[in-house]
């Protein structure tokens, strides 16, 4: 995640190679590792970003209302929850906001709120997803507007990133950003069988993702069932972005051994 990353993308009629930002690498890397919807993804901003203590593999995150990002629900409510992140990520996040790169970003954001009120624009503010000018958003573009307003160009940089994996893996990759947070649910309910039982690591995964019922975690699970390779041909697109450097040790440190407390 430390160099940047090269894509095929189509420019006028042609394949071209061309650099894949940092902010498109981790945003994929946070919806692939927390199971937040790209919308949640898109809203966070650097008072939920910590300096973590390494010596913990993973941390408790928390979106929604509580935490001031956007979470989305049928009821169009913003609920609070907490879900999961490692700590590895988080520092990364963490060294991002603290970057001379980000920085410039977030003047381009100021500017951007200023010329707005300037032009009497208060729906840019006021509407329901409304920018919060003292907020510090974690993900802005290059000329200061939050990725949760550019949410078609998220889908045109993952396509990039997809299409690029397919010529990289040899087999064809039909996934869109969604599907991140099936192979979240899949990988952390693996990993929580080892220590809890099915219905107890169901609820916890479930309740990680935000789901209203655990039917609906219980279809995100039926990737592992129905189809043994389904999470793994996402797992190719997070590969291709060199998401797993640090992710090594993982799945080992997330429950504690035998004989350790919980």
């Amino acid at each position: 995640m430390q160099n940047t990353k090269r894509v095929i993308k189509n420019v006028k009629g042609k394949k071209k190679l061309v650099s894949l930002a940092i902010e498109y690498c981790l945003f994929f890397l946070v919806a692939r590792f927390t199971g937040l919807r790209k919308e949640e993804v898109a809203s966070l901003h650097t008072g939920q970003i910590i300096n973590p203590d390494m010596k913990k593999p993973m941390l408790m995150f928390g979106v929604g209302d509580e935490y001031g990002s956007l979470t989305k629900t049928k009821d169009g409510t913003n609920k609070s929850r907490q879900t999961v992140i490692p700590s590895a990520i988080m520092k990364k996040l963490y060294k991002y906001t603290k970057s001379p790169r980000y920085k410039k970003r977030q003047e381009k954001f100021q500017e951007l709120c200023d010329k707005k009120r300037e032009e009497g624009e208060t729906a840019f503010f006021e509407s329901v997803d409304g920018v919060d000018a003292n907020k510090c958003y974690v993900f802005i573009s290059a000329t200061g507007v939050p990725f949760f307003l550019k949410l078609n160009e998220l889908n045109n940089r993952w396509n990039e990133v997809r299409n690029t994996a397919k010529e990289v893996v040899g087999h064809d990759i039909d996934a869109v950003i969604h599907n991140l947070r099936s192979t979240f649910a899949v990988a952390l309910f693996r990993m929580l069988l080892k220590k809890k039982d099915a219905d107890t690591a169901l609820a916890m995964v479930s309740g990680f993702l935000g789901h209203e019922s655990l039917a609906i975690t219980l279809l995100y699970l039926k990737i592992a069932e129905e189809e043994p390779t389904g999470d793994e041909i996402y797992e190719d697109v997070l590969e291709f972005l060199g998401v797993f450097d640090d992710m090594g040790e993982l799945e080992d440190k997330l429950l504690p051994s035998e004989g350790e407390q919980s």
